[in-house]
């Protein structure tokens, strides 16, 4: 979506694609977040002509998210946290509660 939009000089779709990627991309990242929200941003200015490197150190860091959550499950979530010490010395599963 956001390379198409770009390539086809289309400022309005690619704001909205970067709006979505935005907050998506947030709950993962605030790096890409951030990334995505100057697209955005750059796109409601129509400087599409600064949006192309934007775009590929978005791309780099979404290539990175996958494979670093590629196969992730809650229960291996869940693992993690009951290995991982809390130093608040609350529970760290919700199952601990």
């Amino acid at each position: 979506m956001l390379r198409d939009a770009l390539r086809d000089q289309d400022a309005p779709r690619l704001r909205e694609a970067a709006h979505k990627s935005c907050g998506m991309l947030s709950m993962f990242s605030a790096v890409a977040g951030d990334l995505a929200g100057n697209l955005e941003e750059l796109a409601a200015g129509t400087e599409l002509d600064k949006a192309a490197a934007i775009l590929e150190q978005l791309e780099t860091i979404v290539h990175e998210l996958v494979k670093q959550i590629d196969g992730m499950t809650v229960q291996a979530l869940h693992r993690q946290a009951e290995v991982w010490p809390n130093p608040m010395g609350q529970p760290s599963v919700v199952g601990d509660v």
